[in-house]
């Protein structure tokens, strides 16, 4: 997916608008990389309260953005399992 290439730094807002096209996109086919499990742990992983769990520290607004992109980066390239 070249959109995760393109994000260094996401706001949990502008992720749960993306997510929300995201999803429509693998419901309609549009987008065949992504299936409903990777898109849920996608929803549930950047979450903020999760997110600093998987990292294990409380993080910053801006550090937390930074992560958030990161992760996505990981569960796209299926290093989340």
């Amino acid at each position: 997916m070249q959109l995760a290439k393109l994000y260094r730094k996401l706001s949990s807002e502008e992720c749960r608008r993306l997510l929300s096209d995201v999803k429509l996109g693998t419901d309609l086919g549009i987008i065949k990389e992504l299936n409903d499990m990777k898109v849920n742990k996608l929803q549930l992983y950047t979450k903020p309260g999760n997110l600093q769990k998987y990292f294990g520290k409380i993080l910053a607004g801006e550090e937390r953005d930074i992560k958030r992109a990161e992760i996505i980066k990981k569960i796209i390239k299926e290093e989340i399992v």
